[in-house]
């Protein structure tokens, strides 16, 4: 009895051409989603720098393009071999921030591509890690609501993350104004509410 199937041997006949696209199109991605990140982090830094009294501050575990294949942030091996293979893909970008005062609260922005068997995405996120006292459903509802139409929107609590599915209408453009929508939307009204 054979074990591998057709489909299994065509595909490990044609594995270095889809791992060259893989990292091809991951590389562009990443060339893609770089500026964003210097983007997002300067302006956070400039709000900090110019409302001291809020006691905010980056924090040092961020990640900058990190590449997860077979396995995802969240499970995050750090061995040199993984224990099961998922089939997922993560190009990660995540700038931690916090406030630092006797009731202190974290967010992450977090965004980048992920795939797996149940999404294909393109996101910008924000998490509130510690409780929902200022990403509270209301609020979400309010920005799902102005922002009804132009990007899909994912919620759950304390976390609200615009999302672009690829497609044919894909573009470099598409995801910076994404990622721009992001900043207006839903970063810089959190800041807001942070004064």
């Amino acid at each position: 009895m054979n074990k591998i199937t057709q489909l299994e041997t065509k595909c490990l006949a044609n594995m270095p051409v889809v791992l060259d696209a893989i990292a091809t199109t991951i590389d562009t991605l990443s060339e893609i989603l770089n500026p964003q990140y210097d983007r997002i982090e300067e302006y956070l830094t400039e709000f900090f720098d110019t409302h001291k009294k809020l006691r905010c501050q980056l924090d040092e575990s961020w990640e900058r393009g990190t590449v997860y294949a077979f396995t995802d942030h969240v499970t995050r091996y750090k061995k040199r071999y993984l224990q099961e293979l998922m089939p997922a893909l993560e190009l990660y970008y995540c700038i931690p921030f916090s406030k630092t005062t006797k009731n202190g609260v974290s967010f992450s922005v977090e965004f980048g591509y992920t795939v797996d068997e149940t999404q294909n995405e393109v996101y910008f996120g924000l998490d509130e890690m510690n409780s929902a006292q200022y990403l509270t459903d209301e609020w979400l509802e309010k920005i799902k609501t102005e922002s009804a139409g132009d990007w899909e929107i994912y919620t759950e609590d304390g976390y609200i993350e615009f999302q672009i599915t690829p497609d044919d209408q894909l573009t470099d453009d598409k995801i910076a104004r994404c990622g721009e929508d992001f900043i207006n939307r839903i970063l810089k009204p959190l800041l807001e509410q942070l004064q």
